[in-house]
């Protein structure tokens, strides 16, 4: 059961996000449809129109834990697709795997290139 869907930003909004929610593809906790991103806030969705995306840049970050008296830091163990929308907004997307950002980023350039025409 979907509670309520929320634009980001108030002003950046698109026409009918239930539906575009319902159309969308699920990529790791994220959905991506054909007018947005969308991703889980609490038992809400938050959504970032693509119209507004600015860039993305698909890399991976560093990851430290820490065992018992040990730390170790792991490298690249966090794929992540960080977005940009309006004007300095912001979002970095995490991934469980490598796979699933690339699947989301390839997604991604599909759905703006369609919307861009």
């Amino acid at each position: 059961m979907i509670s309520k869907i929320i634009p980001v930003i108030d002003e950046l909004t698109i026409a009918d996000p239930k539906s575009d929610l319902k159309k969308s593809s699920r990529v790791g906790r994220y959905r991506i449809g054909n007018e947005a991103i969308f991703f889980p806030l609490n038992i809400n969705w938050a959504y970032i129109p693509l119209k507004e995306l600015t860039n993305y840049d698909f890399n991976s970050k560093d990851y430290t834990t820490r065992i018992c008296c040990a730390s170790a830091t792991l490298k690249d163990a966090v794929p992540t697709v960080e977005i940009q929308y309006a004007k300095d907004g912001k979002s970095p997307l995490e991934f469980t795997s490598l796979a699933e950002a690339s699947r989301f980023a390839k997604l991604l350039d599909e759905r703006l290139q369609a919307l861009r025409g």
